[in-house]
């Protein structure tokens, strides 16, 4: 009975972790993702967990580039929340820079840049939003990448530029009840309520 509750409390990744482990000391981008990945399922005490985190991060960002999986690796990299959370937005920073100076084509360098934006624009951090929309504005500008990537770095950049609160609303025009045309902008400075509806 006692085999069968060890069993059931310990996480199947925890028997692939010394098959694993080699492939990633090799430099194993996809070792060392997934090593990243299962971390938390795998190790349980919080401190030796961050400690590790952050040495598989810096691995992952300085193993080779040249594998077709390592803008793949690195974008679940910049989507760890917990990542995020331990060691901060500026260490993730740091990080993606030195797989940005790893890369030569500029729609794989595009894409860290939008994987990092997308990070900047969920954190709570002072001056975050501003970040995202920076690092935004370089790859909607570049434009190399895939057009739906590029069509949501362009949305996500006009969300935070216009759509915050303390931001003016973005000018629009409509008709009125009686079927005149009115805008936005002829009501600045006044209380406006927008009141949707629909017929389903």
């Amino acid at each position: 009975m006692r085999e069968r509750s060890a069993i059931r409390r310990e996480h199947p990744a925890t028997s692939f972790v010394e098959r694993f482990e080699p492939l990633a000391d090799a430099g194993d981008v996809r070792a060392l993702a997934w090593m990243l990945q299962s971390l938390d399922d795998v190790l349980k005490r919080g401190e030796q967990r961050e400690a590790r985190r952050l040495v598989l991060a810096e691995r992952l960002v300085a193993s080779s580039s040249d594998s077709p999986h390592y803008v793949d690796s690195v974008g679940q990299l910049q989507a760890d929340r917990n990542l995020r959370k331990e060691q901060g937005m500026a260490r993730l920073g740091r990080l993606t820079g030195v797989a940005l100076a790893s890369l030569e084509g500029p729609a794989d360098q595009d894409r860290l840049r939008f994987g990092l934006a997308r990070a900047w624009s969920t954190s709570r951090e002072e001056g975050a939003e501003d970040k995202a929309a920076e690092l935004l504005g370089v790859v909607v500008e570049g434009g190399h990448l895939a057009p739906a990537g590029l069509r949501e770095a362009q949305e996500l950049r006009f969300a935070l530029l216009h759509l915050r609160i303390g931001k003016p609303a973005p000018d629009f025009e409509g008709r009125s009840i009686d079927g005149d045309l009115v805008s936005l902008s002829e009501h600045r400075g006044k209380v406006v309520v927008l009141n949707f509806f629909g017929f389903w």
